[in-house]
């Protein structure tokens, strides 16, 4: 069973478009379906923002089916300033303060941009911050498949939904719970203030999640 991770269910939309046979697991995260995919089964979980909570959810599913390959999933920050938005990144490696870990590509895809992702615990919302890991060879940016530890196939298939030169009035790491998840009511008020952050959030997430899916269809692993 291949199980893919992201953080926020909204991450899965596009792909689930594609899927069929379509069904809620009952597990102790955010959110879990079972699907299948170009003929074969895959689990999809989302359990909250962060390398902690990514590797919960893979525990989750380990505890309850027997895991022979990991997909991290979802949005990235560009930081190679190339890349640009809604642009499908698959990483041949994940870099994180530990160290780096290969990552594979799908044997079967559409054209996508592959490089470096760096995996950290932090929303990484300005350019200076940006630019400070690109100078670290990372190429993109995300903060869950750095948690996900597995000694299969592992794969790490991104969008891009902000760019390298890009920054975010609102410090998102402001408004994050003990586990680390990202409280939304907390953020919607902070967000008042800045209400274009949110809105670009907003729609990008949404036009990310459909170039996520659209690529998904094509790929084989």
């Amino acid at each position: 069973m291949m199980v893919a991770v992201a953080a926020e269910a909204m991450e899965f939309t596009g792909w689930l478009r594609h899927c069929t046979g379509v069904r809620t697991l009952a597990w102790p995260v955010e959110f879990a379906r079972r699907a299948e995919w170009n003929g074969r089964v895959v689990t999809m979980v989302a359990n909250g923002a962060g390398p902690r909570l990514a590797a919960a959810a893979l525990a989750a599913a380990r505890e309850r089916e027997t895991v022979t390959a990991v997909m991290s999933v979802g949005w990235c920050g560009a930081l190679d300033p190339a890349l640009g938005l809604n642009d499908v990144f698959v990483a041949v490696g994940v870099r994180t303060e530990a160290g780096d870990r290969a990552a594979l590509a799908p044997r079967r895809m559409p054209a996508a941009r592959r490089g470096v992702l760096w995996s950290g615990d932090r929303f990484i919302g300005t350019a200076a911050e940006k630019a400070a890991l690109r100078a670290r060879g990372a190429d993109a940016v995300e903060m869950e498949a750095g948690g996900l530890r597995f000694g299969g196939p592992f794969y790490a298939v991104r969008v891009v939904s902000d760019l390298a030169g890009e920054d975010f009035a609102l410090d998102f790491n402001r408004y994050r719970d003990g586990e680390g998840r990202f409280v939304k009511w907390r953020i919607a008020l902070a967000g008042l203030r800045h209400p274009a952050d949110l809105i670009r959030m907003a729609r990008r997430g949404r036009e990310a999640s459909e170039s996520l899916g659209e690529f998904l269809a094509q790929c084989e692993l």
